[in-house]
């Protein structure tokens, strides 16, 4: 049946397309990403890597061996979407967005898509995201799954957050808990916005954020919070379930303070050892996958002349003239990196379009991309 969901698919993507453009007549499973090196010891291993971790994070279930799904020639790595599990709704969803990507003009001249691009367009639109992890539109649909104990936490002096914050969850089931926070206006008492935090079966952690109204949004209210958007959430939470930051009061009707950080230090202990007991999925320890990851698509978002001419096959010293005008920046979380242009300005500049990416991976974003639907 998957097969011919697929074929269907397939065939009325091709017979639909009237731009000369044709798609590169890969395996339909099959997509070819490109590695372009953005200084002087960047490797290919550190970019599969973060591939690796955010397949993961849309839901897929590698093995451990970090480069199953993977055929490496060079600065290609061929993807294989049949070999990484995935739900049905979620390879439906991969095979949408691969059908895209082959279709773009960047695909047709290259025979291939910057991984970089890959991986931002994977967890840096939230729209995909939600498509790849299958989260409902509503807050009901997520709740509904499971059973929230009755006694809750209260948060008056939140990390991210001016508002007070109460926390519920249900009860650790191996691979299966819910974490539930509600923003709570400190004036009027009034719930304003909903975060959801549920525990996949592949040990990543998948993140919902609800209106006012229990509707899914893209991302945080910048006035209720700093929580941004989903693919903030993988960076602060690195595919765990964090502990207390700060100092809280006791309130009455709730958790004390110390029961509620107890409570999750112990169901970050049960996840942690959930996760090293997994036959497939990655090794949840070695944190510098996710950090891979996060570096992948910063080095796209703000890319070095280096990487620009490798991307764009042209030289570094042409680059740079092509872009005189462009200033570039030091990304201060990882200061390491060559300073890098903003890559939503000068897209105009490429020798071949690619398909766009949302302003932002981490923040709200005055539009977020969408070529699955």
């Amino acid at each position: 049946m998957k097969w011919l969901v697929i074929t269907i698919l397939f065939c009325s993507m091709i017979s639909c397309i009237h731009d000369p453009i044709s798609p590169i007549p890969d395996s339909p499973d099959e997509i070819q990403l490109k590695w372009n090196a953005s200084y002087e010891n960047d490797k290919i291993d550190d970019a599969i890597l973060g591939l690796n971790w955010a397949l993961s994070q849309v839901g897929g279930k590698n093995t451990r061996n970090s480069t199953n799904g993977f055929e490496i020639n060079e600065q290609t790595i061929t993807l294989n979407l049949n070999q990484i599990q995935f739900s049905e709704k979620g390879y439906l969803a991969m095979f949408s967005l691969h059908q895209s990507l082959k279709n773009s003009e960047t695909y047709y001249k290259n025979g291939s898509i910057d991984v970089g691009r890959y991986i931002t367009l994977l967890i840096g639109s939230s729209i995909h995201y939600y498509r790849f992890v299958n989260m409902p539109a509503h807050l009901s649909e997520v709740i509904s799954k499971y059973k929230l104990q009755p006694q809750k936490g209260f948060l008056n002096n939140s990390a991210i957050s001016p508002n007070h914050r109460t926390l519920a969850f249900s009860a650790p089931e191996h691979l299966n808990q819910l974490f539930l926070s509600s923003e709570i206006d400190s004036v009027t008492g009034r719930t304003i916005e909903f975060e959801t935090m549920e525990l996949g079966s592949n040990g990543q952690i998948i993140f919902g954020i609800f209106d006012a109204d229990s509707h899914l949004v893209n991302s945080a209210d910048p006035s209720i919070s700093a929580s941004g958007k989903p693919a903030k959430c993988m960076w602060c939470h690195e595919s765990k379930i964090n502990p207390l930051f700060r100092t809280q009061s006791d309130s009455l009707g709730f958790l004390t303070a110390n029961q509620l950080r107890d409570s999750l230090v112990s169901f970050r202990q049960i996840h942690i050892e959930s996760q090293s007991h997994l036959s497939s999925g990655i090794y949840y320890s070695k944190l510098e996958a996710h950090v891979q990851m996060e570096l992948q698509y910063i080095l796209f978002k703000q890319p070095s002349p280096m990487r620009l001419a490798n991307e764009w096959n042209m030289t570094q010293n042409k680059v740079e003239t092509l872009l005189a005008n462009q200033p570039r920046f030091t990304y201060p979380e990882f200061p390491f990196l060559p300073a890098g242009y903003i890559r939503n300005n000068i897209e105009s500049y490429a020798p071949f379009i690619g398909l766009l990416t949302s302003k932002s991976v981490r923040e709200p974003s005055p539009y977020e991309v969408n070529y699955i639907d």
